[in-house]
């Protein structure tokens, strides 16, 4: 069973999903937990796939529209902001403990892909959230960027986000670029190559309000976004659940991340063959949500449970 809820971040009405398990019936106070996916992604997309198998698992699960996308109101549209999002989904854990049928004791948080990140970030400090798994998620940090685009087109891109904002303030136009193309040689676009398209320009990863553009004032703070640097801040136990072949959400990155951490963690890799195969392929995602179920079943539930087999590879 689903549910279209709203609630309020910063003045603005959120629109998101509420995922129930199969044995739910009124009155029960389940265990539960809250999601935040990749860059541009809704609330029935990637994280509805995480979100209904791990219902399966006896886990309520909320995912949402940040403000400026999909059915989640703020101005302008499809306007990347980590720190704004980091506020969303902070107002989204207020209201999700505020429902009768979530067990505020056992509360968890899942990040895929950019999620992971912001997730991380939104988590620290919060004594309300009892464990938190990042699946793919993106762990980077301004030099992550400088080294992708190299300091000349790192700082070409900020000064070309500067750029927009500034126009937008002035005149309230909206320079736009899409968010994915089907020509993987094009590089005017938010998620370049041909891997992102495969998913958000095809029916794989269809919603009825995703919109193909992105808000070019947007690069900046996701460019200086830092994920790595605060993982220390984290005191809640943490599961790493990362692809070995991802070239967007990097192992090495995740391996940083991970070893700034300095609570309670575990590392479990999943052998795929390139990012978006844990977007939506039951194969790899099917292992993702078992590992992550595992976790929380642990962490949450206090139920016993072994250390689990894992692929194993150097990074």
């Amino acid at each position: 069973m689903e549910e279209k809820i709203t609630f309020m971040s910063e003045g603005r009405k959120m629109a998101g999903l509420i995922f129930y398990p199969d044995n739910y019936q009124r009155g029960m106070r389940l265990p539960s937990l809250i999601f935040d996916g990749p860059m541009t992604g809704l609330k029935d997309q990637v994280v509805a796939v995480y979100a209904r198998k791990l219902a399966k698992k006896g886990y309520l699960g909320l995912t949402f529209d940040h403000r400026f996308y999909g059915e989640s109101e703020g101005e302008p549209r499809q306007f990347e902001s980590p720190m704004k999002k980091i506020e969303d989904i902070r107002n989204a854990i207020s209201y999700l403990l505020s429902r009768n049928d979530v067990d505020t004791e056992k509360v968890g948080a899942v990040g895929i892909c950019a999620g992971g990140g912001h997730m991380a970030r939104a988590i620290a400090g919060l004594k309300s959230i009892k464990a938190f798994a990042g699946i793919d998620a993106c762990y980077h940090d301004p030099k992550t960027m400088v080294r992708w685009l190299g300091q000349q087109g790192y700082d070409a891109t900020i000064e070309r986000s500067r750029r927009a904002e500034e126009k937008y303030r002035k005149t309230g136009e909206v320079e736009y670029i899409p968010a994915v193309s089907s020509d993987p040689n094009d590089m005017n676009v938010a998620m370049p190559t041909a891997e992102p398209f495969a998913y958000y320009g095809t029916e794989r990863g269809h919603s009825p309000n995703y919109v193909n553009r992105f808000a070019v004032m947007g690069y900046e703070g996701f460019l200086t976004f830092n994920a790595i640097d605060h993982a220390g801040d984290i005191k809640v136990p943490t599961a790493i659940i990362h692809g070995t072949h991802d070239m967007f959400c990097t192992p090495e990155n995740a391996r940083q991340f991970y070893d700034r951490l300095t609570t309670v963690k575990e590392f479990f890799w999943i052998d795929t063959s390139n990012h978006i195969d844990l977007y939506d392929q039951d194969r790899y995602v099917d292992q993702a949500v078992e590992e992550a179920a595992h976790w929380f079943n642990r962490y949450l539930l206090s139920v016993p449970a072994p250390l689990r087999p894992r692929v194993t590879v150097a990074v």
